[in-house]
């Protein structure tokens, strides 16, 4: 066999012995499956006999998930309230008939899946024997909390109704805190950091979206940086893959907007596979020229070569956004040669929360009045 350089997200990281790295999700060049190359003992995979319990409770309870015929036949539901009804043998079936009650009253779907996400987070907690792994699944909820809170503060927003309660740091916490960050006790360092940045970003332009970008820099930085450090391979790809994608996704809509390179390399995330020159380089050409020659270079081929063409057709990136959440699919289906270990755990949260999204855009959906086959492709399906 020959040997595979070592993909560019770790070249910079001397500490990082890996002598073969695989490119599923990770935007290399490379299309070779990273579980057919050699990681040194640096990396985490599975074969945790401490989750022997977790790893078959979570097999068990797999089957009341969402399959994927069964999206298609909620997308051809005729109204809102048929959605829940039509799930009857799934986790969300005692949850919708608790909130309908006795009187058939209208029910909040919003809360149904609120309260999904909140008994995932906790049996994910029940379940882990490394919370310093596990944790990193829901800091990002922190990270989200304090962009509302940097926004409230400094613009006036009342973000309070929007708080998600699934992080690790109370998000009242977090908004006490952000007012004069420097002076803060109570919020971890990266956090801390992400404010600062945060707010001298909005006051240098008073642009809403900097605080955006600020605080994702600093998040994907800070939770890469951990995963490395804990040596957690799922986790890792998983968020390099993240990055990958985002910036793919603002590749392309400030090409679709016909933005100048400033405005991309404003937006730009480290951390990714895909480095910053090789989308400025192709940022001058048109997007079917990239889509061929660039993206067909990637990993990200399916993405994109089925989510650009819809957008040329449709002018909305619905079904790049869904097709997104494929690829990340398509990288935890590797965690299925796992027995068991924290990847178990890891797998079953991002699974579940593709889902509640899913069943959030076939709501909305219905909703608004879209045509089911106008459904199935906002999932990601290709309509029949």
């Amino acid at each position: 066999m020959n040997q595979i350089p070592v993909h560019p997200a770790l070249k910079k990281d001397r500490n990082l012995d890996v002598a073969f790295f695989g490119s599923v999700g990770m935007g290399s060049v490379y299309p070779v499956d990273f579980d057919l190359y050699l990681l040194s003992g640096q990396w985490r995979w599975g074969s945790d006999r401490r989750y022997t319990y977790a790893a078959g409770y979570i097999r068990t309870i797999e089957h009341r998930m969402v399959a994927h015929d069964r999206f298609l036949r909620l997308a051809e539901a005729r109204r809102t309230e048929d959605v829940f009804s039509m799930l009857g043998d799934t986790d969300y079936a005692q949850a919708y008939q608790d909130d309908i009650g006795a009187t058939e009253a209208v029910y909040d779907i919003n809360s149904i899946l609120s309260n999904e996400e909140k008994r995932v987070r906790t049996l994910v907690d029940s379940l882990s024997q490394d919370t310093e792994v596990t944790d990193l699944l829901f800091i990002p909820y922190d990270y989200f909390n304090l962009k509302l809170a940097v926004k409230s503060v400094h613009r006036g927003m009342d973000a309070k109704e929007s708080f998600s309660d699934l992080g690790t740091i109370s998000p009242l916490t977090i908004l006490q805190e952000v007012r004069e960050p420097e002076k803060s006790g109570d919020l971890p360092g990266h956090l801390k950091e992400a404010a600062i940045a945060a707010r001298d970003a909005y006051d240098a332009e008073k642009r809403p979206v900097d605080i955006d970008l600020a605080v994702d820099r600093i998040m994907y930085e800070y939770l890469i940086g951990r995963a490395k450090s804990l040596r957690e391979l799922l986790l890792y790809k998983l968020l390099v893959m993240e990055v990958d994608i985002t910036n793919i996704l603002t590749f392309l809509r400030l090409k679709w907007l016909e933005e100048p390179q400033a405005a991309f390399q404003e937006g730009f995330i480290e951390g990714g596979g895909i480095d910053r020159a090789r989308f400025l380089e192709e940022y001058p050409r048109e997007i079917e020229e990239v889509e061929t020659d660039f993206f067909a270079q990637t990993e990200y081929t399916d993405l994109t070569g089925d989510g650009i063409p819809y957008l040329k057709n449709s002018t909305t990136f619905s079904r790049l956004e869904a097709l997104m959440d494929n690829e990340i699919l398509r990288l935890l289906d590797r965690v299925r040669l796992i027995n068991f270990g924290v990847e178990v755990l890891i797998d079953y949260f991002y699974r579940k929360n593709i889902e509640i999204k899913k069943l959030r855009t076939v709501v909305l959906g219905k909703e608004n009045g879209l045509a089911a086959d106008d459904i199935k492709m906002r999932l990601g399906y290709v309509s029949k």
